[in-house]
């Protein structure tokens, strides 16, 4: 580092403060850094506190800063006690002086950050600067309230910064954290002194002379003590135990004051705070509290500001007020609930009930009816959980908020919202959610009798064709379908069957200036009904099957709701598959129908596609599954056909059709799968039998034959896998992994066909490709786990994984994707079933396992937080919890003493030593907790071989040159991790966070 003069370095300052490029100001900031981490820094930063110029003197104290905060380690008591004089003589100089605000809030953050660092003394540091400010001597021994009273209340103000910053700097820290007691004892000291220095300020209305404040002075000197009053409610709130001998009643003497204050303020952050307060510190409040609140907000205050949020042109101010009412509403809701017909109650109701009452639309012009949500969706589970009989009392209130909510829930009209911001609209989805939301809830108190209103609304807009009306009905029904609300009772039933019989659906398909809005709406809520249609649908089949030719008509006419109708469908068909089975050949005929519609998308006709399948999975047999299966697989035949005999395959038409053809044959795999409530044979589940009968015993064996052909002449015409679309690909893995569990079925494809596309594939696909089907294997492997005629299958997978690290990935940090995505499908090789896993083929074949499981530990070293996370589960798992389990656990009891001994003698030390550089700093504190597992299960196995192998690592050379721990935390850090109690207690990762914080080389135990 190039030495400079005072004036050389003053001149850098004034640089770095006025210069307007960029790049030199990074250049100046890099050089002058050197200098603030340089053992000169503290001499510097005492030097330029006199200089003229303010900026000099903030970079002065921001080198405090930095110096106190990073650079205090290796200073003596004596140093330490120097740099303590030094920051509070240029707090007293600079206070005096006066000095620009910029200036001493950060010698404010100096001090504030020496006190936390552990190896300073904790003292009542306000107490210290009010005595000294005031010049009283502490031989004097004078109550504070008096020392407070002798000093100019200018110069309170830095105190209270001081005061703010403390507190908040404490809060960053781990409050679990046995190295963070001096910053508890630091705030026990100066807790009593900062309420009475809060008590002075906000009240007084002179200065130490006896003459009046300025107004203007006045207001801003209160501000800030409620900051700072605010800063230390909020932070001790959080800790009970403080709470022993803690000054309730300056608290709550103070609280009084502020709430006042708010009254006549009307300061847009004095009311928030208010608010947070409620919300944050209920338990700082008394009654006569709340009841000071309740008379502010019923008296001309209150009203004066409800006029204000109900005007068409109420100010952004505005919520600042409603947030201060909806915590407030929210903290004496119990009390309200209970005393309905209480004038108080009555009165505070009114005022929530106006925050939806707003005028304009809810986001764009009525900002308030979206805070006031928070209040009326807790009421509402606040009421539900009530079983008292107030509840009765409250319903027609409940009711009447929900037919405002339904009214500000309605979608404006276009030409209303063509001039609405992409966030606007997104935020409006919010509001209507929510809004829904409360009506599911309410749905619980009022019963049917709101569905009936919903209902009365939706037939009633239709009468006058507003059509978004109907919407907004619909949409709140679609709520109670959506969250099985509606049970099935024979009046929900009979009302929503008046619904289906209006004359919305025929008005939808025929009807002219139909919302796009409301297809979707009605598209979506008939697929929500599938409990309807399912009770429905034996007795009165005509229904059903009007509501699908309706679905069905509606298909063509909007392009962008395609997709909408069709999981309808495909809904409906998979859960009345059962029902519907006398219409597979309508349903086969609709299709083919639709398969020539050029007006439909490639992706709707698979749905649909996917829906036929869905019934013939529900018919009875497979004997008569087998013809309509042959059809809708002659279909995606011809379809391919045609794309391979295209002039030029390479045109986009041809490939879409390949694409196609994929998809199609992916949502029929998806649709012809067993059933989950299928029965499950217990005995077949934990017999040694193979769990696939052989090809030549399967009826689907020429199915499969024939799905194969599909896959591979689709991949020819797309041009091999390499060249496929994310889309093409997955869908062929989706096909394979769809039968993964099926014992027999259409696409219950032979095994060795998915491990040879693998093989087949894994060199010449991009990485996002290859996630894909690391995914796939992995599920492969897990679905098939304990079945021994896999295992040969099984060591072919391992031996790719091998591979495939070693040419695609090499070193964990080149892909981190792909290392995670590795190491997953490697734990899934750990899974057991009947008893059995394929962890002995890792182990027993050297090749794959020494890659493998080296990986497994580069990636414990590296920096990249999900294949560290990822590998630190693998070893969890793989590690056996002792040694006397051994023989029960995935690596027991199916190798040769030889395989155990090499990984006991040189894998197990060699992840001590990988957790150990974690340990000491290495890994990002959110790691600690996965990276603890495996150490666990390292002591647990066996304690003293750990505790040799932890010893080495913590005491080798490179582990002290990364640290500046002690041999005495590491010997205290080896015991405690050793010891039984620590990990039966569950402190084992509180021992390592202690210890990882020390290694990082500061006492703070900042959350991180």
């Amino acid at each position: 580092m190039a030495t400079l003069s005072r004036d050389e370095l003053v001149h850098k300052i004034e640089t770095l403060y006025s210069a307007t490029n960029p790049a030199v100001i990074e250049a100046v900031q890099f050089e002058l850094l050197g200098f603030q981490r340089s053992t000169l820094g503290w001499q510097l930063a005492n030097k330029l506190l006199e200089d003229g110029n303010p900026n000099v003197r903030f970079f002065a104290a921001l080198t405090f800063t930095i110096k106190v905060n990073n650079d205090m380690e290796p200073l003596s008591g004596d140093d330490i006690a120097d740099i303590r004089g030094k920051l509070y003589s240029w707090f007293f100089r600079l206070v005096r002086a006066q000095d620009a605000p910029l200036v001493t809030r950060k010698l404010c953050s100096a001090i504030v950050i020496f006190f936390m660092n552990r190896r300073t003394e904790p003292e009542n540091v306000v107490e210290l600067l009010l005595s000294n400010l005031a010049a009283v001597n502490n031989a004097d021994a004078k109550p504070i309230g008096e020392v407070i009273q002798k000093l100019p209340v200018q110069q309170c103000v830095p105190i209270l910064w001081l005061a703010t910053g403390m507190v908040e700097e404490a809060g960053k820290m781990d409050a679990h954290s046995a190295l963070n007691e001096n910053i508890r004892k630091l705030l026990e000291l100066n807790r009593q002194t900062v309420f009475d220095l809060a008590m002075y300020t906000f009240s007084t209305q002179t200065d130490s002379t006896g003459g009046p404040l300025d107004e203007e002075f006045r207001n801003r000197l209160r501000a800030t003590t409620f900051e700072c009053f605010q800063a230390w409610a909020l932070h001790d709130i959080g800790n009970p135990a403080i709470f022993t001998n803690y000054p309730l009643d300056k608290l709550r003497a103070l609280l009084n004051q502020v709430i006042i204050w708010c009254g006549e303020s009307n300061e847009s952050e004095a009311l928030e705070g208010l608010g947070e307060l409620l919300n944050s510190c209920l338990k700082f409040f008394q009654p006569e509290h709340l009841s000071t609140i309740s008379e502010m907000l019923r008296g001309p205050w209150g009203k004066q500001w409800v006029s204000a949020i109900l005007s068409e042109d109420a100010e952004e101010s505005s919520e600042s007020f409603v947030r201060l009412v909806t915590a407030f509403g929210i903290a004496i809701m119990s009390q309200a609930i209970s005393n309905p017909d209480n004038k108080e109650t009555i009165e505070i109701m009114e005022i929530m009930f106006a925050l939806i009452s707003c005028p304009g639309y809810p986001v764009e012009e009525d900002t308030i009816c979206v805070l006031g949500l928070e209040f009326w969706s807790t009421f509402v589970e606040r009421l539900e959980d009530d079983l008292s009989d107030h509840v009765d009392v409250w319903k027609p209130y409940i009711a009447r908020v929900i037919r405002q909510l339904l009214m500000k829930s309605t979608i404006p009209p276009k030409s209303e919202t063509d001039g609405w911001s992409d966030d606007t609209r997104k935020e409006f989805q919010v509001f209507r959610r929510e809004a829904r939301e409360i009506n599911i809830s309410a749905f619980m108190l009022l019963g049917n009798d709101l569905l009936y209103s919903l209902v009365h609304e939706a037939l009633e807009a239709l009468k006058t064709k507003s059509w978004l009306s109907v919407e907004a009905a619909l949409y709140f029904i679609d709520g109670l379908a959506m969250s099985d609300s509606l049970l099935g009772g024979e009046s929900e039933d009979a009302a929503i069957e008046n619904l289906i019989k209006s004359t919305l659906t025929p008005e939808l398909v025929n009807g002219d200036g139909i919302p796009q809005r409301l297809r979707v709406t009605v598209a979506t809520l008939l697929g929500n009904l599938t409990g309807f249609f399912e009770r429905s649908a034996s007795a009165n089949p005509a229904l059903f099957f009007s509501v699908l030719d309706f679905l069905f008509g509606m298909l063509p006419m909007d392009e962008k709701i395609q997709q909408s109708i069709a999981r309808t469908i495909v809904k409906l068909c998979e859960s009345c598959n059962k029902l519907i089975t006398q219409w597979l050949d309508h349903f086969l005929e609709q299709y083919e129908r639709l398969r020539r519609a050029t007006e439909v998308s490639g992706s709707t006709k698979a749905r649909i596609l996917g829906a036929t399948a869905a019934i013939i999975q529900g018919l009875d047999s497979d004997e008569k599954r087998f013809r309509p299966t042959s059809i809708l697989l002659t279909m995606i035949e011809e379809d391919l056909q045609t794309a391979i005999g295209a002039p030029d395959p390479k045109l986009p038409a041809a490939i879409e059709l390949a694409q196609h053809a994929l998809s199609c044959l992916h949502h029929i795999a998806k649709a012809l799968r067993s059933p989950d409530d299928a029965v499950i044979d217990l005995e077949a589940e934990s017999s040694s039998e193979p769990f696939r009968k052989p090809a030549s015993e399967d009826p689907w064996s020429p199915t499969h034959e024939r799905v194969l052909n599909i896959i591979n002449g689709a991949m020819v015409a797309l041009g091999g896998p390499a060249a496929a679309s994310d889309d093409a690909f997955e869908d062929v893995l989706g096909i394979f992994k769809c039968g993964y569990t099926e014992r027999s079925g259409p696409f219950a494809l032979p095994l060795q066909s998915s491990v040879a596309f693998f093989d087949f594939t894994w060199e010449t696909i991009p990485s996002t490709q290859l996630a894909a089907l690391l995914s796939t294997l992995s599920t492969l492997v897990s679905s098939q786990a304990g079945d021994a005629a896999f295992e040969p299958l099984a060591l072919r997978c391992a031996r790719l994984l091998a591979e495939l690290m070693g040419a695609k990935v090499g070193q964990p940090a080149n892909d981190p994707e792909i290392a995670t995505c590795l190491l997953d499908a490697l734990q899934c090789f750990l899974r057991r079933r009947r008893g059995r896993d394929f962890c002995r083929v890792i182990l027993a074949y050297a090749d794959a396992r020494a890659a493998l499981l080296n990986f497994a530990l580069l990636c414990v070293c590296g920096q990249d937080i999900l294949p560290k996370r990822s590998a630190a589960a693998f070893w969890a798992t793989f590690i056996p919890r002792n040694k006397a389990a051994a023989a029960t656990q995935p690596t027991g009891g199916m190798l040769s003493p030889d395989v155990h001994r090499e990984v006991e003698e040189t894998l197990y030390p060699a992840l001590c030593e990988a957790l150990a550089c974690n340990f000491g700093g290495l890994a990002a504190r959110s790691d600690l907790d996965a990276l603890c597992k495996p150490l666990r299960q390292l002591l647990d196995n066996d304690t003293r071989a750990t505790r040799q192998a932890l010893k080495m690592a913590l005491y080798s050379d490179g582990f002290g040159q990364r640290s500046g721990v002690s041999d005495e935390d590491k010997a205290r850090f080896l015991t405690q991790v050793s010891s039984p109690e620590t990990r039966r207690g569950g402190r084992l990762v509180s021992v390592v966070k202690d210890f990882w914080i020390k290694c990082r080389g500061s006492g703070l135990g900042y959350v991180s």
